[in-house]
């Protein structure tokens, strides 16, 4: 499964509940035309205990996670009538954006019902992108067994083409999405999740409420 994901932060001059409300509709509703989307998830960053400073520091209030079978349809979709409109939209609400491409590979009940979503982002060189993965898959041994995951490898990453939006400087090494039963996660488990960090990289925790559009 092809990912195009979105790294959002919103507009200085809006307030959360107001960049929530229009990234679900009308700019969900316009993205969710995209051709060939098989499945896409907003997923709106929360105040959470469990969140780490990396996270706080990156201030990233969302992410986009629109999934295609191919690199060729996503391409597609990317290059449409609709994704004009999208950029176009954004402007109103978005103050900055980063684009990735990634390869997703997605384990366990995928129903998104309920529960805990996590997702974790490497933040630095994307040189050590599968340091890091290696390093995630290692803790999540000594954490609960989430309900799904889903592995992201990077396949490229850059300002969105076309969009007028400005860059969102923060490089991407590596992508986690992790979906657990309520509760099952403490400050101890979400310390061992995001504990890897080095002289180049460092990783960022969030919990999310998600909307699946698609």
């Amino acid at each position: 499964m092809i990912t195009a994901l979105s790294l959002i932060r919103r507009r200085a001059d809006i307030d959360r509940d107001t960049f929530r409300r229009h990234w679900l509709d009308p700019h969900g509703v316009l993205a969710a035309g995209l051709p060939y989307v098989r499945r896409y998830v907003q997923g709106h960053i929360k105040d959470s205990p469990l969140a780490n400073t990396h996270a706080r520091d990156a201030d990233v209030d969302g992410f986009a996670v629109l999934s295609f079978d191919t690199v060729e349809q996503r391409d597609i979709a990317y290059q449409s009538p609709r994704i004009r409109e999208c950029d176009k939209d954004s402007e109103v609400f978005i103050g900055a954006v980063r684009r990735v491409v990634t390869v997703a590979t997605p384990q366990g009940d995928m129903s998104d019902d309920g529960g805990l979503k996590i997702y974790l982002l490497g933040i630095g060189d994307p040189a050590h992108a599968a340091e890091w993965s290696s390093a995630i898959e290692a803790r999540l041994r000594h954490i609960p067994a989430p309900k799904s995951r889903i592995a992201h490898e990077i396949l490229s990453q850059s300002h969105a083409p076309g969009s007028k939006v400005p860059e969102l400087c923060l490089p991407v090494c590596g992508f986690a999405e992790l979906h657990f039963p309520e509760d099952a996660i403490d400050s101890g488990h979400a310390e061992i999740l995001s504990g890897y960090e080095t002289e180049t990289v460092r990783t960022a925790l969030f919990v999310a409420d998600d909307h699946r559009l698609v």
